[in-house]
């Protein structure tokens, strides 16, 4: 029997997924109210489905614990189990036992979700058949059945990749590893480890050449590389001639730079992180980079809000650690004008806040903070900017739109998780657009 540890939208595709087999399951949730109980309940009255803390006595008819990636290993009671002999796996270990297709791996601090779009769009692109899912949209499990013609795109979280021992990749990318999830990582060599999981079992290795954490022990394993310096033979990267940059593979021009619809360094890394993926996969250039001539980005990435009287609003509710909301600082800075506001805030989830000081210094006018580790944020940066407290969110907005002038640009990026305050970053992200815009239109 397995037990079904977490009751969202991956517990509840592993449940779909047991009755598919014919497995049987018992089914908990440490929530005391987690959505959909009373559905569960009635569709499968002969199933034991247990909310509250967890216990012991639930798990003696148990073979193996599938635990949804919200939750946390360290729980008292699965530590104990763990050290009985009980299997804890994830969502993503069932997806390995089960599938037949190809399937490419992307993980990372940030830009995962962007990434896997853009190589997702790229696979569809060259004409092959596609499946994207994981940590983005659809839950892998629900991507099955599939074929042995069946390419699958996934987003992989490191909680995903902690209880994922037999995932077999065709090409597994390392975006970049960036100080996260200090709540759940004791180190952040911890959460390196977790990161690196993903080369387990791959055939092609990606990584990031300027970021030393993408890089597994053994570099021999490594099949190429992106970057934003020059690029040697069978590298991506950025040249420039004829005072033109371009994206670039070894030294074959690719792509001109501005004809990418996503602008910013940060969006160029991005650009060339799908082209190294895609490349492993076999995938022709032209294909790929029609894809990156239109693709215009994800909600709450840096998304432009509006442009009004010559100030831009920016929505990145996704920056919900200090590299990604790095990322979207450099991405809009000019260099010796500080024109930006930045609006951050939220659950730090024990975060460092002090690798923004740099960055908010030569570009950040004015910095104005909201949620529960706002005073850490401030503390972190006091003396680099001028800084306001926030009530909230919507104080927040109303704050930069009394200070910003023609020329600024209002930058959302929380570098902080949501849950203080909002269901989950698209809530947030969906909300500050409506609110801006309602604020814009008085």
């Amino acid at each position: 029997m397995y037990a079904v540890v977490g009751l969202g939208q991956t517990g509840l595709s592993v449940i779909d997924f047991l009755n598919r087999i014919g497995a049987t399951w018992c089914a908990m949730d440490t929530r005391e109210a987690p959505p959909h109980i009373d559905a569960l309940r009635t569709q499968f009255p002969q199933n034991s489905i247990h909310i509250g803390p967890l216990r012991e006595e639930d798990f003696k008819e148990v073979s193996e614990i599938v635990l949804s990636p919200g939750l946390s290993p360290h729980d008292p009671v699965l530590i104990a189990l763990a050290k009985q002999g009980f299997p804890i796996i994830g969502d993503i270990e069932l997806f390995a036992r089960a599938h037949r297709g190809r399937v490419v791996g992307i993980t990372g601090s940030n830009a995962k979700s962007t990434v896997t779009t853009l190589v997702a769009k790229m696979v569809e692109k060259a004409g092959l058949e596609m499946r994207m899912g994981g940590n983005i949209g659809i839950p892998a499990l629900s991507l099955l059945p599939d074929n042995p013609n069946t390419l699958h795109v996934l987003e992989l979280s490191s909680f995903q990749l902690d209880t994922t021992d037999s995932l077999e990749l065709e090409v597994a990318g390392i975006l970049n590893i960036t100080e996260d999830h200090r709540d759940r990582y004791a180190t952040i060599q911890e959460y390196i480890d977790s990161k690196h999981r993903i080369f387990k079992h791959a055939q092609h290795i990606v990584v990031n050449r300027e970021d030393d954490n993408t890089y597994p022990n053994d570099v021999a394993n490594i099949k190429t590389s992106f970057g934003l310096s020059v690029p040697a033979s069978q590298t991506f990267g950025l040249l420039t001639e004829d005072n033109q940059m371009y994206l670039a593979y070894g030294d074959m021009r690719l792509l001109e730079v501005k004809e990418l619809l996503l602008q910013g360094r940060h969006n160029w890394s991005n650009a060339l992180a799908a082209l190294a993926i895609g490349h492993s996969l076999g995938l022709d250039f032209p294909p790929m980079l029609d894809v990156l001539r239109t693709f215009s980005g994800l909600p709450h990435r840096c998304q432009l809000v509006i442009h009004k009287n010559h100030i831009a609003w920016y929505n990145d509710s996704k920056g919900t650690n200090v590299g990604a909301t790095l990322a979207a600082i450099s991405g809009l800075q000019l260099p010796g004008k500080r024109h930006l506001i930045l609006i951050a805030g939220g659950l730090g989830k024990g975060a460092d806040f002090s690798p923004l000081r740099s960055v908010v210094k030569d570009s950040v006018k004015l910095l104005i903070v909201f949620g529960q580790d706002k005073l850490r944020i401030q503390e972190a940066l006091w003396g680099t900017t001028d800084i306001v407290d926030a009530a909230d969110l919507l104080t927040a907005i109303a704050l930069a739109d009394e200070h910003a002038v023609s020329g600024d640009v209002v930058l959302f990026s929380p570098a902080c998780a949501s849950y203080d305050m909002f269901d989950n970053y698209e809530h947030r992200g969906t909300l500050y657009c409506q609110w801006v815009l309602e604020r814009l239109a008085e």
